[in-house]
């Protein structure tokens, strides 16, 4: 998954340096023999060179990462084509959009990934930071006036043929925002919506807030089993996906509800891969969200962007 990242931001950054990214080193770590004996040598070791020497998306070279790891996927693994598909349902981890997009540029669209295990475009910023350069779908941006407030599109609804859809991630942009009472409609996987409130995590600069989101109960989501404790369920919906995630960590899956208990519990399909303790993250997934009703202070800025699962880094 470091590896997918890596590819990832290296076409976000596509036209700048890109020397040490150090594929070779992470095959090299990878603690299974197999897979390293599989995939690390001179073709790897070829790729790092071209990318150190800022020749971004050679391609001969690029595609090698592809085929190799496909090679792994069939031969070692045994796993089923579509190959990545296989490979991302069993670990119920997502890779960013950018990646998928290689992934077609590489070995062609017969080898696509499917939207359910792709993440939208950008990184995670850093609570409280500045979203401008992170490169995230941006929904649109609701503006407080003296009446309603304003909602101006931007990036628009996502592509769910390309990417599943996303997590909601409020930004706040205003230094001193005031009051706030809006609903926003969030639309889910399958074109049904939901009306949620807008409930600031805090009122400083940049400070994020995701819609919908709810902690895990205090007796925790162990792995092995499908149940997930929570507070609130209005925002979920049986068939539709969830992102779960310990907070700042690399803990996280994508789980399929199954069945919904009224303000108690989800869940899910398949059994969980990992476990999660009180206040870890369950995230529903939106594919867009737009202005319904309410007020907002004179001045105040929202922005309402697709939410990464994490930061991607070379």
């Amino acid at each position: 998954m470091g590896q997918s990242d890596s590819i990832a931001k290296i076409r976000q950054a596509s036209q700048e340096a890109a020397s040490g990214v150090g594929f070779w080193t992470k095959v090299d770590a990878g603690s299974d023999e197999t897979y390293e004996n599989r995939v690390k040598g001179t073709d790897i070791t070829a790729m790092d060179r071209v990318l150190a020497a800022n020749s971004i998306w050679n391609q001969t070279a690029l595609r090698q990462w592809f085929v190799l790891h496909q090679s792994y996927f069939l031969s070692d693994l045994s796993l089923a084509a579509n190959y990545w598909d296989s490979y991302l349902a069993a670990s119920m981890m997502r890779v960013p959009y950018e990646f998928a997009q290689c992934v077609d540029d590489a070995l062609g669209a017969a080898y696509g990934i499917d939207p359910t295990y792709v993440f939208p475009k950008g990184t995670l910023p850093n609570d409280g930071a500045d979203p401008a350069t992170s490169g995230m779908h941006r929904f649109g941006t609701l503006t407080g006036t003296a009446g309603a407030p304003t909602w101006a599109l931007d990036d628009g609804d996502l592509d769910t043929d390309e990417v599943m859809a996303a997590g909601v991630l409020i930004n706040n942009d205003a230094a001193d925002p005031g009051e706030t009472d809006v609903v926003m409609t969030c639309t889910l996987q399958d074109g049904t919506t939901k009306d949620l409130d807008v409930t600031l995590g805090a009122t400083t600069l940049h400070k994020q807030t995701i819609l919908g989101l709810q902690d895990v109960g205090a007796a925790g989501a162990a792995a092995g089993q499908k149940v997930i404790p929570v507070a609130a369920t209005g925002q979920f919906k049986a068939g539709e996906f969830v992102f779960i995630r310990h907070p700042g960590s690399t803990l996280q899956e994508i789980a399929e509800i199954d069945s919904v208990q009224n303000n108690t519990s989800l869940t899910v399909k398949t059994n969980l891969l990992n476990s999660y303790v009180q206040n870890d993250d369950v995230i529903p997934l939106f594919s867009d969200v737009a202005y319904k009703s309410g007020t907002l202070t004179n001045g105040k800025v929202l922005s309402f962007y697709a939410l990464p699962d994490r930061q991607i880094t070379l």
